[in-house]
């Protein structure tokens, strides 16, 4: 794929994950992972690191909750679902 297509790509694929997150709705693993590499591809072209959709919206990872609260992130993974957090793939995502 040329550069323009993958921009236009990755435009396309945030998106359809920020409709989704929008309405609620479940994050397909693979969407989240198509976007994943299209961004990994921008940067191997020299665009500037773009944050995902979540990320942009303040969204936290395990290693962030850790990190706050001094603990490790396997202890934070096994609470993630008592603490409102969401998974998309194999990644817990918390709420702002």
């Amino acid at each position: 794929m040329n550069a323009e297509t993958i921009r236009v790509a990755h435009y396309v694929a945030v998106k359809e994950l920020q409709r989704l997150h929008n309405d609620g709705q479940r994050i397909p693993r693979w969407l989240a992972e198509h976007e994943r590499r299209l961004r990994q591809d921008m940067a191997a072209l020299g665009h500037r690191a773009v944050p995902g959709p979540l990320e942009q919206q303040g969204w936290r990872t395990c290693s962030d909750i850790a990190e706050e609260e001094q603990c490790s992130t396997r202890t934070v993974r096994r609470r993630a679902a008592r603490l409102g957090a969401m998974k998309i793939g194999n990644h817990w995502w918390f709420p702002p």
